[in-house]
């Protein structure tokens, strides 16, 4: 069952040079191994350390006095601390015992005979271009491209994919870059090409990680990164299943370029996708699941199945045959459809010569049959994987590429705050600037955080805000202002910046009182009920409103989850606001939210509009504004760190169909901000006519808006 580490060879007197001395094996790759813990054999002379090469640890050692230990004999026990994967080593177990009963003879002859079979099915068809030998023996595992003959290039490993799992269910892995060299060589991938690849892959070593909220590497250009599709084909496969795979990859490797137009892609991810798929309806998520009633709940295991085209059946089919019945019947009603796609190769005007796919805007015009003069040549292609009957020509690069280094993962901003006690009513009262949580008619004290002070902000975000006030006229004398809290560094930090203020514009005869209110959406990813204690030790009369909003969204599926939880909470502050007697409401957007917020209406909707700096609600009973609208994110986030303010980690459902339009509006400005370091700047004065007060959504707007502008122009005449 285990390797032989002492083999006798017949043709050697040395047995030493087949011997081993350890061996590791991954039983989580063998059939049944998933979640197993890694096996090493080794021999016991090796073994000779008394100490721990992992330094110890629980369950190594035998005995401990106030100034030395001992540590276990037995090696395994000494060299494997802690609490051992017992379920896991039983399932090793396991996968041990499946595959030396269903005897290696009969598996290596099975997997021989697959191979041959998938060779010989996919060398037929003209568009597969199979990476690795196909003469020697080798496992049923194929990796490989498909080629579009009319265009010259390939289609997308990730779209394949996609498509695969889409139309057939059939789950393949794409980039499969992990041996790097192994892979570029069977990619036919030079050293000086592969080298461009990685610095056009590369972020720019000058952007702030932190405040673009990058998690892993990034690079707008990730869609270009070179890879190949891979399946492998189990010996425990029945003849149908195996066919059925190979038809479905044929299918696709003939028509997957039909299918194109109806994908998108995003390229910082790499990822594809149907361009109905929403990731917030398809996607079950833990915060899904809840224990309120004192049981696991959580939603059915499968929604209605919905199709996303006119024609076909909703219905899933039964058989292997139904299932290429429908992809082919499928593939007749959308090659009729008529769209209307961007020029997508903008996107890649800098890049040119390294882009080796076909872009959904390009396989529309072939689908509608004007795609002469969009493709290359074989010979033109970035490289020509082995094995395809092309000769590799020079092709020079349209433009250089600028040498950019990687960054280091920054800090958190803060750290997270401990939770407190979770609140089970709605309804926070504030009497003579003290908090009161009251449920059933207790009093309820939460535990009051340790810094929870005022803070003096910064000197730019602080003389930024007071610019914004003065001129947009937002706070007068005997306003009461009701702050949006959401517990963010933005909303935080108008906190603290708004309190200062306070004493600040007694000198200028303005006196206003404050409070603030957080809405709950009731996501448990988001618990923003540890403000109540720090606003309760901070004094300001505060209201806690709870609304299921993300349940709401599940069960109404609005369009824009963000814009449908944002109308809810806005809402609830606006009744927050009337019930208690405030006449203004205060929220934290700053000068890169307004820069986003213009750039995505000109991009998505064709107007000249961000969010206003001061304006009334539609009801006229109540001010909305935003004092740091002349403030940069950077400003806010350097004061939230510095200061230690408790930010309140919020981890929603709908922002995993990342990246959403407004990050990615942030990624485009950053990069242009390192080429115009005034930018910003540039941006706050020619945004300044659209934040001037007016009534959001009427006619008002327009007309304050072409007042500011005329009063530009007639300065510039």
């Amino acid at each position: 069952m285990f390797p032989l580490m002492n083999p006798v060879d017949p043709c050697r007197s040395d047995h030493s040079l087949v011997s081993k001395d350890a061996v590791f094996i991954s039983p989580h790759k063998f059939i049944g191994g998933v979640e197993t813990p890694g096996v090493l054999i080794a021999k016991r002379n090796l073994l000779t350390n008394g100490v721990p090469h992992c330094g110890g640890g629980g369950g190594s050692v035998f005995f401990v006095t106030q100034d030395s230990h001992r540590y276990l004999q037995e090696v395994e026990n000494r060299e494997e601390p802690g609490t051992p994967a017992i379920v896991g080593s039983i399932r090793a177990g396991l996968a041990f015992q499946l595959k030396h009963n269903v005897d290696p003879e009969f598996i290596k002859a099975r997997e021989l005979s697959l191979a041959r079979r998938a060779l010989e099915v996919l060398s037929t068809n003209q568009n597969v271009v199979i990476l690795g030998s196909q003469t020697t023996q080798r496992l049923p595992v194929m990796s490989f491209l498909v080629y579009h003959q009319q265009s010259g290039y390939f289609l997308h490993y990730n779209y394949i994919c996609a498509l695969l799992n889409d139309l057939f269910g059939v789950q393949t892995r794409g980039g499969c870059a992990c041996a790097g060299p192994y892979a570029q060589s069977l990619l036919g991938l030079d050293e000086p090409t592969a080298r461009l690849y990685e610095q056009l892959l590369l972020e720019d070593s000058r952007l702030d990680r932190t405040h673009l909220r990058r998690r892993t590497e990034f690079s707008d250009k990730e869609v270009l990164r070179p890879g190949f599709v891979r399946f492998n084909l189990s010996y425990f496969m029945s003849d149908p299943t195996v066919e059925y795979i190979l038809d479905a990859v044929c299918f696709v490797a003939e028509h997957a370029w039909r299918f194109l137009p109806w994908y998108t892609f995003i390229a910082e991810t790499g990822e594809w996708r149907h361009r109905k798929h929403r990731v917030f309806t398809d996607r079950k998520w833990l915060g899904s699941i809840s224990y309120s009633n004192g049981a696991m709940v959580f939603p059915d295991a499968a929604p209605q199945p919905t199709s996303c085209h006119p024609g076909v059946s909703p219905s899933l089919p039964n058989t292997f045959p139904d299932v290429l019945a429908t992809a082919s019947h499928i593939l007749n009603l959308i090659t009729s459809d008529r769209q209307c796609l961007p020029d997508q190769r903008l996107m890649f005007e800098d890049c040119l010569d390294l882009r080796w796919f076909l872009l959904p805007s390009e396989a529309y015009l072939y689908v509608r049959g004007e795609g002469a003069g969009v493709g290359r040549s074989v010979n033109q292609l970035p490289y020509i994987p082995r094995g395809m009957t092309a000769v590799r020509q020079c092709y020079p690069l349209s433009k250089p590429l600028e040498h950019k280094e990687h960054m280091t993962d920054s800090q958190n901003l803060v750290d997270h705050m401990t939770h407190s006690q979770d609140l089970k009513d709605n309804n926070s009262q504030v009497e003579n600037g003290a908090l009161e949580c009251v449920q059933d008619g207790y009093l309820l004290s939460p535990q009051i955080l340790t810094d929870s002070r005022f803070h003096h902000p910064p000197r730019p975000l602080f003389k930024s805000m007071i610019e914004a006030i003065n001129e947009f006229g937002m706070i007068s004398d005997g306003d009461n202002v009701l702050l949006a809290l959401s517990g963010g560094k933005d909303s935080l930090s108008l906190l603290h910046a708004l309190k200062q203020y306070q004493y600040v514009s007694r000198s200028k005869g303005v006196r206003f009182r404050m409070g603030a209110v957080t809405v709950d959406p009731q996501a448990q990813s988001y618990d923003p009920s540890p403000l109540i204690p720090y606003m309760q030790a901070l004094g300001v009369p505060y209201h806690y409103e709870r609304q299921d909003i993300i349940g709401q969204a599940r069960d109404t599926e609005p369009v824009s989850i963000c814009s449908f939880c944002s109308r809810l909470k806005r809402g609830k502050m606006y009744a927050c606001a009337r019930r208690h007697g405030y006449n203004v409401l205060a929220l934290g957007q700053h000068l890169d939210d307004i820069a986003e917020s213009f750039f995505m209406s000109v991009f998505h909707n064709g107007l000249l509009r961000t969010m206003k700096a001061n304006y009334p609600e539609s009801g006229g009973h109540l001010r909305v504004i935003r004092p740091l609208v002349y403030v940069r994110e950077i400003e806010t986030r350097r004061f939230a760190e510095s200061a230690n303010l408790p930010v309140i980690p919020e981890n929603c459902p709908a922002c995993f169909e990342a990246p959403k339009e407004r990050h990615r509006i942030k990624q485009l400005l950053a990069a242009q901000e390192l080429m115009f370091p005034d930018l910003f700047f540039s941006l706050k004065l020619s945004l300044k006519p659209l934040l001037a007060r007016g009534c959001k959504g009427s006619s008002a707007d327009d007309g304050v808006v072409n007042d500011h502008l005329t009063n530009t122009f007639s300065k510039l005449l």
